[in-house]
């Protein structure tokens, strides 16, 4: 399939789409010097990966696959087959995979997986889940419902920054969800936290959580309360207490 047309925003519409290097190249490396500056760098480390004959994806996003004019750097996600060893290659792709000298090398933003580490929707027709999404260097987030397509079912805003760790909170009660989002460091209680998202639906009562493109989660709980998220770094649950309450359960 080709790559679709962007949307009113200068985005592409949410989702997976599949392409090959040309084809992208095609849409996006043309219209202005600095395109095809970083068209340039995209080739070359789509070379460079390519010949350690294990990469099996290459996950592009940012400013590039916009209508952005003058994007600053080419932002990737490389995926290598489980078989890959970095300790065995070069130096060129020691130094492409390092996100520091990948920067100052390439002129790019680079991270890199193995697919078990990894989960992809694939996205195909007849798939039915929720997706809470914002788009790199936004501030609106929006939770879409994949079903004959993917229509909107709720959106709203928050600030954030770029390679900042978050601490976010989803909550799903009845058809109901929230989605809050705070920093790390930030010690106010998520009950005191605005939200950021809201959105009503009940199409779907059970599923599987999971991630696709560019998102880092750690430290996942899941439970069927609040109470069940037992955080010492909230304030209201110190180590002290935490421990009491385990104490007591027993």
């Amino acid at each position: 399939m080709p790559i679709p047309n962007l949307n009113s925003e200068g985005e592409l519409p949410v989702g997976i789409h599949r392409a090959t290097i040309d084809e992208v190249v095609g849409q996006f490396g043309r219209g202005t010097l600095q395109r095809e500056i970083v068209t340039d760098r995209l080739r070359k480390i789509y070379q460079i990966a390519k010949d350690t004959g294990h990469l099996q994806r290459l996950l592009i996003f940012g400013s590039y696959v916009t209508a952005k004019p003058e994007p600053n750097d080419i932002d990737v996600v490389l995926v290598f087959d489980d078989d890959f060893n970095i300790a065995v290659c070069n130096e060129e792709i020691k130094n492409l995979l390092s996100h520091e000298k990948a920067d100052a090398v390439f002129g790019a933003s680079i991270f890199w997986i193995r697919p078990s580490l990894l989960f992809l929707e694939s996205l195909e027709d007849g798939e039915q889940f929720y997706l809470s999404d914002r788009r790199q260097g936004g501030v609106i987030y929006r939770f879409y419902k994949r079903k004959n397509g993917w229509p909107l079912i709720g959106d709203g805003s928050v600030a954030n920054k770029p390679q900042v760790w978050y601490r976010a909170q989803l909550t799903l009660d009845g058809d109901s969800f929230t989605f809050k989002l705070k920093e790390r460091d930030d010690d106010t209680p998520f009950d005191k936290v605005d939200i950021a998202t809201s959105a009503k639906d009940g199409d779907y009562k059970t599923g599987k959580f999971g991630n696709y493109g560019l998102v880092y989660i750690d430290n996942l709980f899941i439970g069927d309360s609040v109470d069940d998220l037992v955080l010492p770094v909230e304030p209201q649950n110190k180590v002290s207490t935490t421990w009491a309450k385990i104490k007591s359960a027993y």
